[in-house]
């Protein structure tokens, strides 16, 4: 395991390098560490679930209860850049 992988893993968000065989191209993928899934799953879970942001994080990522919750700041980014951000009801 190299330097830049370990420290990577951690701060908990890491990117999988993947090769695709038809046109050995590379692709970088986000991952929550926290439920081992990676930022594209958790956005298509969201946007079938439609869940406010907190029931969110505590049904799909546990990154706030059990995990560490450094992706937190990252996912509510990329489910605001979706159209996806379900504001807490106060």
């Amino acid at each position: 395991m190299n330097k830049r992988h370990v420290d990577k893993l951690c701060n908990t968000i890491y990117y999988e390098e993947t090769s695709t065989v038809m046109n050995k191209d590379r692709e970088n993928v986000m991952y929550c560490l926290c439920s081992n899934k990676s930022f594209d799953e958790l956005v298509a879970n969201q946007s079938q679930a439609r869940l406010p942001l907190n029931e969110f994080f505590q049904t799909f990522t546990n990154c706030t209860t059990t995990g560490c919750g450094s992706c937190v700041e990252l996912l509510t980014t990329e489910l605001a850049d979706n159209n996806l951000l379900i504001h807490n009801a106060d």
